[in-house]
């Protein structure tokens, strides 16, 4: 589970990394999406870990405002980029 919170972490920057690197603001916007996708991804992996036992609630609540941070960022960016573009 640990290796999946890696994984999905990493694919949040990739994702908006491989948007930019696409040049249109459709294909940015989609990436977005990917990215907001694998915070969600993580947010998951954060609760599932608390039920199971693995971290205590007060030990993940840092880590859980963070990635709601960043999926609010990612959702104010997608919304920006659609509007600059009128998509």
């Amino acid at each position: 589970m640990v290796d999946q919170v890696k994984r999905a972490t990493i694919s949040i920057s990739n994702n908006i990394s491989e948007g930019f690197e696409r040049e249109t603001d459709k294909e940015l916007i989609r990436f977005l999406y990917f990215s907001k996708g694998s915070a969600g991804e993580v947010r998951n992996l954060f609760n599932l870990m608390e039920q199971i036992g693995y971290f205590k609630a007060v030990e993940l609540v840092d880590y859980k405002s963070q990635v709601i941070d960043i999926s609010k960022q990612l959702a104010n960016y997608i919304k920006y980029v659609g509007k600059r573009s009128g998509l």
